[in-house]
């Protein structure tokens, strides 16, 4: 089934929908909405809007790659966090809700004294870091990634965002990183075993970055990064993980036993996402 030009917006949503069953109502909406280049609310108040021979080349176009698993923020390009837009590329993992937890976190370990330099290994979309300085206003950052398209599609947003100026980017592995002490550490590493690939849905598994996306037995990235990360921190600094459903504990006792090897004793958090899941775990250098 295909989209001709002149169709009226509504009836184009209402077919690929029934021709299409397993495609949800939404992702054919925000398809669609993308092609018109409209908001809801204009599409609520314009049912009538049609579609030009572009627009519908294009809604066709997307529709097919959707049917083939392509995330709907790759199709589209972009996606939202923490209220702030990033372009996102099949280069990059898509932000999620549930990093959110992260920045929550963040703000309530800061509350009293915000951190004045933040450290993201691994930056990615530059989401994380982005969405800090956003609320850390007087903050200055540095961003990592092994991915030189990442990090060019980081710095893309942090331009967009007008952080751009606050912010260095370093090309290089995040467990090779050494240069500085900061206030506040963030990473949302790989965190998926191989051996768990299979359970990821598709649009996951083949369309986003393998290397951002598994480490080993789950735990490789952290292992690398609780010998790291100690030496980064300022006295007083705090180091924020982002970590999968069951493996805060163990995480939280890697990192608690490097910061013993080098003579120091941190306390921790532990913070849920909406779900219930164990997702950012924190620690604290005294």
């Amino acid at each position: 089934m295909s989209v001709s030009a002149g169709v009226e917006a509504a009836t184009a949503l209402r077919s690929i929908k029934k021709a299409h069953p397993s495609l949800s109502r939404l992702d054919v909406r925000i398809l669609l909405l993308h092609c018109l280049n409209i908001s809801l609310e204009q599409f609520i108040a314009e049912p009538a809007l049609s579609l030009d021979a572009l627009q519908a080349d294009q809604l066709n176009n997307l529709i097919a790659r959707r049917l083939k698993g392509e995330p709907i923020s790759q199709l589209i390009g972009q996606k939202e966090f923490w209220g702030l837009p990033f372009k996102v590329t099949s280069d990059v993992l898509t932000p999620r809700p549930d990093s959110e937890t992260l920045i929550e976190l963040a703000l309530e370990i800061f509350a009293d004294k915000p951190p004045a330099h933040i450290l993201d290994l691994g930056t990615g979309s530059g989401c994380l870091l982005a969405a800090l300085l956003n609320e850390f206003l007087e903050a200055t950052g540095v961003a990592v990634d092994i991915s030189a398209d990442a990090l060019a599609l980081a710095e893309a947003n942090f331009e967009a965002l007008d952080i751009g100026e606050r912010i260095k980017t370093h090309c290089t592995d995040f467990a090779a990183f050494n240069s500085g002490t900061f206030d506040l550490v963030v990473s949302n590493p790989p965190y998926i075993a191989e051996h768990d690939r299979y359970d990821l849905s598709a649009d996951v598994r083949d369309f986003e970055p393998a290397a951002a996306l598994f480490a080993g037995d789950g735990y490789d990235a952290y292992r690398k990064l609780a010998k790291q990360v100690p030496s980064l921190l300022n006295p007083g600094g705090v180091v924020i993980l982002e970590v999968g459903q069951g493996q805060a504990g163990r995480v939280l006792t890697m990192f608690e036993q490097s910061f013993r090897e080098k003579g120091v004793n941190a306390t921790s958090l532990v913070k849920p996402d909406l779900a219930g899941i164990e997702r950012a775990i924190a620690l604290k250098r005294p």
